[in-house]
């Protein structure tokens, strides 16, 4: 995270921009708190809500809002490629809720299987995979290992959609 100066904290405030910069600070430096909380609500308070994952190399975002859609869900988006962004909003979805549409994005190797162990996910969504990821990746196949990561903790009754062409 980029660092600052104290006195320009208060200036951040006052633009929609700069509160997202704070609360992305905020919520980076309390990693080591948030993430292991976040792993305890979905494992007991989210336990009977269907979290759909929504992972690929495009068409996340409108595979993600068309699901929410389906389902009778706001089509407002819940994107994070990073485990510490991503448990703020599992911690943000209520326990009464029957399901809960995320969109699941990497940036390099690695992320995508503490992004499994977080989100926990009872079906996934692979939309493709492309060589969006080739400069981080180095190639499709250790592309598509990474995002396979996702499909290797579903549980038993879980299920996968996967993109194919007939």
């Amino acid at each position: 995270m980029p660092k600052y100066r104290w006195h320009q904290i208060p200036g951040y405030f006052f633009s929609n921009p700069g509160r997202r910069r704070i609360k992305k600070s905020v919520i980076y430096r309390l990693r080591s708190l948030i993430i292991p909380l976040a792993v305890m609500y979905r494992r007991y308070m989210l336990r009977r809500v269907i979290i759909i994952a929504v992972i690929g190399s495009h068409g996340k975002t409108t595979t993600t809002r068309a699901i929410a859609v389906a389902l009778g869900l706001p089509a407002k988006m819940q994107w994070a490629s990073s485990y510490f962004f991503l448990a703020p909003i599992l911690l943000g979805i209520p326990p009464w809720a029957h399901f809960r549409v995320l969109e699941v994005g990497v940036e390099r190797k690695g992320q995508m299987a503490k992004n499994a162990i977080l989100v926990q996910p009872d079906i996934v969504v692979v939309t493709g995979i492309g060589s969006d990821h080739i400069t981080s990746m180095g190639n499709l196949d250790t592309t598509r290992e990474e995002k396979a990561m996702m499909i290797r903790p579903l549980p038993e009754a879980g299920h996968v959609f996967l993109n194919g062409r007939a």
